[in-house]
C-alpha cells in the first residue's frame, strides 16, 4: 500500500502538470508571435528606409535631368549665335574678295 500515496499523489499532480504545459506552450506561442512582429516591424522600418533612399536618388536624377536640359537649351542659344557670327564673317570675307577681285587684286582661294 506504499504506492497508493503515490499514485494519488501523481493523479493530484496531473492537472497541475497539465496546466503548466499549457502555460508553457502558451508562452513560447506569444515569443514567437512577439518575435514575429518584432521582425515585421524591423522589415517596415528597413523597407521605408529603402524607399525613401530611392525616392531622394529619383529627386536627384529628375533634378541632374533638367539641369542638363537647362545646359543644353543654353548651349543650343551659344551655338546659334556663333553660327550667326560665322555666316556673317563668311558673307563679309566674300563681299571683301569681290570687291579685291573688281579692283584687280586676285587672292588665292581661302574656303572651297
Amino acid at each position: 500500500m506504499t504506492n497508493a500515496p503515490v499514485a494519488i499523489a501523481s493523479i493530484a499532480a496531473l492537472p497541475g502538470i497539465f496546466a503548466a504545459w499549457a502555460a508553457y506552450t502558451g508562452a513560447r506561442r506569444t515569443a514567437i508571435q512577439a518575435h514575429r512582429t518584432s521582425m515585421l516591424a524591423i522589415e517596415a522600418g528597413a523597407y521605408e528606409r529603402a524607399r525613401a533612399a530611392y525616392e531622394g536618388g529619383i529627386e536627384q536624377l529628375e533634378e541632374q535631368v533638367e539641369r542638363l536640359r537647362l545646359q543644353i537649351q543654353e548651349e543650343r542659344g551659344v551655338s546659334d549665335v556663333l553660327r550667326r557670327q560665322i555666316m556673317e564673317l563668311e558673307e563679309t570675307v566674300a563681299r571683301m574678295r569681290v570687291q579685291l577681285i573688281r579692283a584687280g587684286i586676285d587672292l588665292p582661294a581661302v574656303y572651297s
